[in-house]
């Protein structure tokens, strides 16, 4: 719930940083999807990094597309979210979903 997240904006401005918690608290007032696509794991004993391609939908409507990038620690034997970074971005900086729009 604590992890850090932060939002990297196309434009090259100041990265928008939150908790979990900060970024759950905020009203969702649309049907959103996000699709994560060719994603690569790193592990080595309790820590790993997912880099995640994805797109993103409002309301049935394409908003953008970008890259995830997890840290993850082995704490207990649960796998938790440390941070959270990710671009906000159009093509051809990144790549839609290969599979084209999500169905409705």
């Amino acid at each position: 719930d604590d992890a850090v997240m932060f939002a990297l904006p196309a434009n090259g401005g100041s990265p928008n940083v939150t908790t979990r918690d900060q970024a759950r608290a905020r009203p969702m007032n649309a049907d959103f999807v996000e699709r994560g696509f060719d994603g690569e794991v790193w592990l080595t004993g309790g820590l790993a990094s997912v880099w995640l391609p994805y797109d993103f939908y409002i309301d049935g409507e394409w908003s953008h597309c970008g890259v995830d990038t997890f840290t993850l620690v082995r704490v207990d034997g649960d796998w938790l979210i440390a941070s959270l970074a990710y671009t906000v971005e159009q093509p051809p900086q990144c790549e839609p979903h290969p599979d084209g729009p999500p169905d409705e």
